[in-house]
């Protein structure tokens, strides 16, 4: 449907399903609902583009249960505006209609302005974007969150915004070792007040997404805000974490201009599954800079990590009381890559003990620390060791009074 003049939808709905068919006329062509629903019943995309002019009337909808709408023209007028339907409906221009908008379906995703407008978002309803908004109210079912696109990070800006009890606030972590906020991680900047109205027992949801943890604690600012009109209560707050490799604890802190987020490293993760694989019992990758602690009656424990390797680790400690390790790869793992020291402690007093490294090892000029109460350090596989590591064990086995033995059959090299 092209056309040169103007188009009017009073009541009723007008449904359309040709991609770039609204507003396509070069001089520009007015769409104006004034009270009635213009509904996109297509699955594709598409654009009321060029120089098209939407007026909103009193009860004006824009429906689309599947797809994407753009509307790149203004949107002005005095009237609501209502979004229905499942689909998405990005608002890329400086739009200055004076209605309240409502979400009760679907995505809004604001790439553009729309100050002038109050919004509000019911639940089955999502504002997205890296736009910027007026006032803004999630209510309890309701999402909101910056960027354009899961798993992409933005800035939204808001005039002032209301998150109710039973809300959601869904936040990514575009680059765990990033510095910038918007192009990081996602951050919501409320110019105005920021109020919290939600109870222990009616939480505000945070939704943490992203594609790998950092290797470290870290701390980000995901909420900027003029003013905190409620006293702080982190119990108000649920955080549910969807980040992969990501066992560190999270909370949430005020400080003062900013709602903070923080990752805690867990300082040692302790595996104390039975013998045999530990993927039963543990089917996550390490995340990044864990320790890992093997403790117990002993027993084989095999690398059958995703990945394929345990570079990711900052240290491994066998500290067993009864029983001997043998720590072996299956087909196609790649091994113990160490950056950082691997110590063996051993079995102290109890030389019937041992422990069996039964894949390859090797040490990046950190290193291997073979202590005094060790009773066996057996080597199956090929052992890279670099720099003077063969030097420098045997001269610290020296030093510490060892008295058993390190045994290599495989090649040393």
């Amino acid at each position: 449907m092209n056309y040169s003049g103007g188009l009017t939808v009073n009541s009723g709905t007008l449904s359309y399903r040709d991609v770039l068919a609204l507003g396509k006329s070069s001089a520009g062509s007015a769409i104006t609902l004034g009270g009635g629903t213009l509904n996109y019943n297509g699955t594709g995309s598409v654009t009321i583009a060029n120089n098209a002019t939407l007026t909103a009337g009193t009860s004006s909808a824009l429906n689309n249960a599947a797809g994407t709408v753009t509307v790149s023209g203004t949107i002005g007028g005095t009237g609501n505006l209502t979004k229905s339907g499942a689909g998405t409906l990005t608002l890329s221009s400086a739009n200055t209609y004076q209605g309240s908008t409502t979400i009760n379906a679907g995505t809004i995703n604001l790439t553009g302005s729309n100050t002038a407008s109050a919004t509000t978002i019911n639940s089955g309803g999502t504002l997205i974007g890296t736009g910027s908004a007026g006032a803004v109210t999630v209510n309890s079912g309701g999402v909101i969150g910056a960027g354009s696109a899961a798993g992409t990070a933005g800035t939204l800006t808001i005039g002032s915004l209301t998150l109710n009890g039973g809300s959601t606030y869904s936040w990514d972590l575009g680059n765990a070792s990033g510095s910038t906020a918007g192009t990081d991680w996602d951050v919501l900047n409320v110019t105005g007040a920021l109020t919290l109205n939600a109870t222990a027992g009616n939480n505000i949801t945070i939704v943490l997404g992203g594609t790998a943890a950092p290797s470290s604690s870290k701390s980000w600012n995901i909420i900027n805000y003029g003013s905190l009109p409620n006293a702080w209560d982190s119990s108000v707050f649920n955080i549910t974490n969807n980040i992969a490799g990501s066992s560190g604890t999270w909370s949430l802190t005020n400080n003062s201009t900013f709602i903070g987020l923080t990752y805690t490293l867990s300082s040692t993760s302790t595996w104390t599954g039975a013998s045999g694989n530990w993927s039963a019992n543990f089917t996550s990758t390490p995340a990044n800079g864990n320790a890992l602690v093997f403790s117990g009656a002993g027993g084989t424990a095999t690398n059958n990590i995703a990945s394929g390797s345990l570079s990711s680790l900052s240290t491994i400690t066998i500290n067993s009381t009864a029983g001997s390790y043998t720590l072996a790869a299956n087909s196609g793992s790649s091994g113990f890559d160490a950056s950082a020291p691997i110590t063996i402690t051993g079995v102290t007093n109890n030389s019937a003990n041992a422990t069996t490294v039964n894949l390859a090892l090797a040490v990046n000029s950190s290193p291997l620390a073979i202590n005094a109460n060790t009773s066996h350090l057996a080597l199956t596989q090929r052992a890279h060791v670099l720099r003077d590591f063969l030097v420098d064990t045997c001269l610290d086995l020296h030093r510490l009074g060892f008295r058993h033995f390190v045994a290599v059959t495989g090649t040393l090299g």
